[in-house]
Formats: structure tokens, sequence, C-alpha cells
């Protein structure tokens, strides 16, 4: 019993000692910390309302954790969504970036190029975000079997990894939103000034 709470807190320790290189890499190794800037900038028009979004998707991932902890069938279909949707974001930047490349004559060329500097912002920030969802996937496939339920411990482990998954799975929905949004003002104004 004392190895699994010392191999959950390792676990764990690493957990945040890979996210802090992922956010403080100085060398551009990882360049997570300038997905996320680039992809905040996008709403700093609006930072409130997307704070607030995004603080209502927490406590419904949160509620969602604790009403219904995820299974190892839910893991595997999540995986295999977020693998999915991973290979169509990659095969997606190289589109955008080809409009992007595109020559625009118009009055509204800078709002063009700025739509598609941001759709790949998002894009980008997707794939990130798709990468961590599959690795607190494949952590918790790990832990699942593990955990007894009738120790307080792994369960508090067992909502907040359900609750994370959750709460990643509702940004990457809620960012196609966005991505559909900005691909149809793209494709419209193609159309338009083409």
């Amino acid at each position: 019993m004392v190895i699994k709470i010392v191999a959950t807190i390792v676990a764990m320790l690493c957990i945040v000692i890979f996210g802090c290189f992922l956010i403080c890499d100085k060398d551009g190794y990882f360049d997570a910390k300038k997905i996320i800037v680039n992809y905040s900038n996008i709403f700093s028009k609006s930072k409130l309302k997307v704070r607030t979004i995004y603080a209502v998707l927490l406590i419904l991932s949160v509620s969602i954790g604790i009403v219904e902890t995820i299974n190892s069938d839910l893991i595997e279909s999540v995986t295999l969504i977020v693998s999915v949707l991973s290979g169509v974001f990659l095969a997606f930047l190289p589109v955008v970036m080809d409009l992007k490349n595109k020559e625009i004559k118009s009055i509204k060329e800078d709002v063009y190029k700025n739509t598609c500097k941001e759709t790949n912002s998002v894009l980008i920030f997707e794939l990130l975000i798709s990468i961590i969802e599959l690795f607190f996937c494949f952590v918790y496939m790990f832990l699942y079997p593990k955990i007894n339920l009738d120790d307080k411990t792994y369960t508090v482990v067992l909502i907040t990894f359900s609750s994370v998954i959750y709460y990643l799975m509702f940004i990457i929905l809620l960012n196609i939103l966005f991505i559909l949004k900005r691909i149809r003002t793209l494709i419209s104004f193609q159309g338009k000034h083409t």
C-alpha cells in the first residue's frame, strides 16, 4: 500500500516537472508557453468572456468527474477520438498556411491574414491540448486498474484525472467550434475576393 502511494506521488511529481519544462523552457525546444501566449492573444479584446467560459467548463468538468469517473471503455473512446482529431489538425495546418500565403487584392487583406494567423494559432493550441489529453489518458490507463475505490486518496486521484480529462475534452470541442467559424470566414472571404 505504501509503495502505491509513493509511486503515485513520484508520478505526480514527474508530471509537474515535465509541465514546468513545457512552460518554462528557455531554449525553444518546447514551445508550449509561446503556443499558449499566441492562443490567448487571440482573445485580448474579450478576456473576461473567455475566462468565464473556461471557468464554467472547469466547474462542469469537476461536477461530471465527481458524478461519473471515467472508466477504461470511455478512456479508449476518448483516446481514439483525440488521436483522430490530432491527425485532422495536423492535416489542416498546411491548408491554412496555403490560404495565408494567397494574394488577396482587397482592402480587408489584413483581416484575412489575421484570420489565417488566428486559425493557425488555434490549430496548434488544439494539437498541444490533444497531446496533453493523450498523456493524461495514458497515465490514467495505468492508474485505473490499480485504484482501490474504497481508499479516499485514490478516489481523489480518480476524480481529479477524470475532471482533467473531461476539461481538456471540453476545451478541444470548444476550439473546434472556433476553428469552424474561422474556416467559414476564410472560405467566404475567398469566394468574395478571388
